[in-house]
């Protein structure tokens, strides 16, 4: 409607520059602007998603040098909430089109970077993708059922996604000799990496176990 009455280049004139734009993978005579308001209309009623889709379609968009500012800049022009904006910037910064939700691992590695409270819904604005491709309907149903049992039971399993949630802190290493400072961050994210592929190592005992065997083999 902001479109045919002509407003929307006074509220987001970037948007409106999608419609003069086409693109390879879209539907015969479909522009940029019509693609991102199917993508926007095919999501759950969602403020957070919502504006994702039309600000991460907008970011593909702009030069280069404007890319890790430009959503920032756009809620902060129409006056969002703080909230709002940390949550689109959160779900705008990674490529929905290569996310991999077919492994656990993967679904972890996700975590670590835009935290588990998230997964939910970038997995929304992955499926939206999935849903509007040109896979067959077979093909579709299967990723989306394989990769919603993933997510489900990372879910139950809060499997440690967080320096926090390792068995071992800042403390204990410094009580087995390691000396305070960069070096002490090293190691924590190391052990994180570890436990990120290996979920199950994580218990103080082994983690300590893991050190000392390191420890020894660098001598």
């Amino acid at each position: 409607l902001l479109h045919r009455l002509g407003l929307l280049r006074f509220i987001m004139p970037e948007l409106q520059r999608c419609a003069g734009i086409s693109r390879e993978n879209l539907r015969e005579g479909e522009n940029l602007f019509e693609y991102i308001l199917d993508l926007a209309g095919s999501l759950p009623s969602d403020l957070n998603l919502r504006l994702s889709v039309l600000l991460y379609n907008i970011k593909s968009i702009s030069h280069l040098d404007e890319k890790k500012e430009i959503i920032v800049k756009i809620l902060q022009r129409i006056r969002f909430k703080n909230a709002v904006i940390r949550k689109v910037t959160v779900l705008t910064k990674e490529d929905w089109q290569v996310l991999n939700f077919s492994k656990k691992m993967n679904i972890r590695q996700l975590a670590v970077r835009i935290g588990m409270e998230n997964l939910e819904d970038i997995w929304e604005l992955k499926k939206a993708l999935i849903r509007g491709s040109r896979s067959s309907e077979r093909l579709k149903s299967a990723e989306i059922e394989r990769a919603e049992n993933n997510i489900r039971e990372t879910l139950q399993e809060r499997p440690p996604v967080s320096l926090k949630d390792l068995a071992v802190n800042g403390k204990d290493l410094i009580e087995l000799g390691c000396k305070e400072g960069k070096e002490l961050g090293k190691i924590l994210k190391k052990l994180l990496e570890i436990i990120i592929d290996r979920p199950e190592l994580n218990k103080k005992k082994i983690l300590v176990k893991l050190l000392i065997e390191n420890e020894e083999n660098d001598r």
